[in-house]
């Protein structure tokens, strides 16, 4: 039910979030941010005014949302969509299979180092998964990365796990406008709310640790994590996950770090950075992965749910507006 609080009263602020950022350009929006005093505050049991109370409350919600319904915009402004180019791989022939796979591995690449050509394309364009999307980023005409989301269909223990897994590389000159994280939360809550009753979870093997801290900072549940312990049975999950998926472990490592193969490319300097960064699921990664360099990636998992999904995007808004308060499970 609190998932559904949450998505109802999104929707509601996105409606009005076009007329709130007129405001902030000097267009008129009379209705948003004005300080009349809302009809059930205006009348006490006499007719007369409310406590100050009620309207301090009621100010204090009212800025609250329009604060949001700003963030929303932000975050999700449109201009994206013509950046974005979603390929469909099941009509494409082999030679434009091959073509593409040319143009993507050259973007590849210059991000990581370790991984053949035919892993890459087995990997992203020939992805065994039951259904596979693609997506390119371009900018200014030109392909400077690309999303490939892969949702597998398992049965593990007599029931039916949707895995939902992927790829992405984005140039380090593009990477800070998110266009990864928004396409994959977009898909994410429309897989979602198309399959709402599915056993649904994103596996991923991350193998740099700004990876990891771009999801934890703002996932409300997500194994493993620096704020919580990691539950048995989502421990044997992650385990029958890692056998299906053939992600072979590491002597001597942690039992969350596996073997990948993918080596992102980073100065020096920026790995002295991040390991300065003092975050602290940035610092819970390291100890975790100190040898993530080497090709190896520290296994993630979280539920795809009406409730997870709510919940982080309140995290994420959280976050934004530097409030000092957060939900973790």
């Amino acid at each position: 039910m609190l998932a559904w609080v949450g998505f109802v009263s999104l929707a509601a602020l996105a409606g009005s979030s076009a007329r709130v950022m007129a405001q902030t350009e000097g267009e008129p929006a009379e209705d948003v941010g004005a300080s009349r005093t809302p009809d059930y505050a205006q009348r006490s049991s006499n007719g007369v005014v409310a406590s100050s109370a009620v309207l301090a409350s009621g100010a204090a919600l009212k800025a609250g949302m329009v604060a949001l319904a700003v963030t929303l915009e932000r975050f999700f402004r449109t201009p994206l969509a013509s950046r974005v180019e979603r390929v469909d791989l099941g009509q494409c022939s082999e030679q434009e299979l091959d073509d593409l796979c040319e143009k993507l591995y050259a973007i590849h690449s210059k991000v990581f180092d370790g991984v053949s050509r035919e892993a890459f394309e087995h990997y992203v364009i020939r992805s065994p998964a039951a259904r596979t999307k693609l997506d390119i980023f371009k900018h200014r005409g030109d392909w400077v990365g690309y999303l490939a989301i892969h949702d597998f269909s398992v049965w593990i223990d007599g029931m039916e796990f949707v895995v939902r897994r992927g790829e992405t590389g984005i140039l380090p000159e593009y990477r800070k406008r998110n266009w990864a994280t928004k396409k994959m939360a977009w898909d994410g809550v429309r897989l979602k709310l198309s399959r709402p009753t599915a056993n649904i979870y994103v596996l991923g093997c991350f193998v740099n640790p700004a990876m990891y801290y771009s999801l934890a900072r703002f996932m409300y549940e997500l194994y493993p994590n620096p704020r919580s312990q990691t539950p048995n049975e989502m421990l044997r999950l992650m385990r029958q996950l890692a056998e299906l998926f053939r992600l072979e472990p590491i002597e001597g490592e942690n039992p969350f770090v596996r073997r990948v193969g993918w080596q992102v490319k980073e100065r020096e300097l920026n790995h002295e950075r991040i390991m300065r960064s003092g975050h602290e699921e940035i610092e819970y990664y390291l100890a975790l992965n100190p040898r993530y360099k080497n090709g190896y990636g520290l296994e993630v998992l979280f539920p795809l749910s009406m409730k997870n999904l709510a919940l982080s995007f309140v995290n994420s808004v959280s976050l934004r507006s530097h409030l000092p308060w957060r939900m973790q499970r």
